[in-house]
């Protein structure tokens, strides 16, 4: 009684090579690909916005990890270069989409961001003008998203949206660091936010644009970060609570 039986003919390790076969399989069948046609399809209804934005991410991701689908980011790109099916949701007059929704906005910005820099760098202008809109016009959505009351992958999506963003070039860096409010009351709160279950949770998101802003950057910029005190001090002051990895980047950067 309660012996654990064995699917006959198979061993312990043939069963368990079976069982993550089954669970790949699985997972296979629940990822659905989109086209930039799909994509742009159900951005234009209200109820079909969020499946439309779920699986852009999905499907760029999963292209980034080497999976056979649509490059989607790419064919978007050509398509609308100027991203405006997306932006055009950050509108005031758009209420349709609650925090969840705009994050998923910026975690697809961030995406098409991230494509830009590395390997679709013709598109650079456009993602440079992309941030500029978003700087100019929705910083109120950034701040929003990053209340402490705020779940963790609202608040990590909005982060990872302005890392890519001073990530992109010299250009877009300065531009956050000139429109950024770098005091707000937010961030303090974030350094401090941490989840030992996640690799990257909101303070690795935090300490990472703070190195972002030091990389690679000029001395005004590095003096300038300097008399930000509150993104340096909360950095350095939890270091020894944090992984080893990130004790040798914050190192390595400074």
């Amino acid at each position: 009684m309660g012996r654990k039986t064995e699917r006959k003919g198979l061993s312990p390790p043939e069963q368990d090579n079976e069982a993550k076969s089954l669970l790949n399989v699985e997972e296979e069948r629940k990822f659905e690909p989109i086209t930039e046609i799909e994509f742009k399809f159900l951005l234009q209804d209200v109820e079909t916005r969020n499946e439309g934005l779920s699986k852009f991410i999905s499907t760029s991701e999963a292209f980034n990890d080497g999976v056979p689908c649509t490059d989607v980011v790419k064919k978007y790109l050509r398509s609308s270069p100027a991203c405006e099916e997306l932006l055009v949701l950050l509108e005031p007059s758009d209420t349709s989409l609650k925090s969840p929704g705009i994050a998923s906005v910026l975690k697809c910005l961030e995406q098409i961001l991230m494509r830009i820099r590395t390997d679709l760098t013709k598109n650079l202008a456009a993602g440079e003008a992309i941030v500029q809109k978003v700087l100019a016009a929705h910083m109120k959505h950034i701040y929003s998203s990053l209340q402490a009351q705020s779940k963790s992958n609202i608040i990590k999506s909005t982060l990872q949206f302005l890392l890519a963003a001073v990530l992109l070039s010299e250009k877009t860096k300065r531009a956050l660091q000139t429109r950024l409010n770098f005091a707000h009351v937010h961030f303090a709160a974030l350094f401090k936010r941490r989840n030992r279950k996640d690799d990257q949770d909101v303070r690795s998101c935090m300490i990472l644009l703070t190195l972002a802003f030091l990389v690679n950057s000029d001395s005004n910029t590095v003096k300038f970060m300097v008399q930000q005190r509150t993104f340096l001090h909360l950095t350095i002051s939890g270091l020894k609570f944090d992984a080893k990895e990130v004790v040798v980047d914050v190192l390595l950067t400074l």
